[in-house]
């Protein structure tokens, strides 16, 4: 190794330690995001189907949410 090459060297070994650590953590950052989504995803749909909005769901057949209704009534 001649005179100077010290900096490209350190360049590539600080680039080889760095990035493999910027994959992880923006891997959690997208894993935890997921998991976000996905939970308010599943909570929105619970609270349709046990707050008697099944319409939203079904799209619209309200003989189909008026018994869905009166089955979810004691839960509110």
């Amino acid at each position: 190794m001649e005179y100077g090459d010290s900096g490209l060297s350190s360049f590539i070994i600080l680039a080889l330690m760095v990035v493999p650590s910027y994959v992880v953590i923006s891997g959690f950052i997208i894993s935890v995001l997921s998991l976000v989504i996905s939970t308010f995803a599943v909570s929105v749909v619970f609270r349709a189907i046990v707050g008697g909005d099944f319409r939203a769901i079904v799209g619209g057949n309200f003989r189909l949410c008026r018994r869905w209704y009166a089955w979810t009534l004691p839960f509110r």
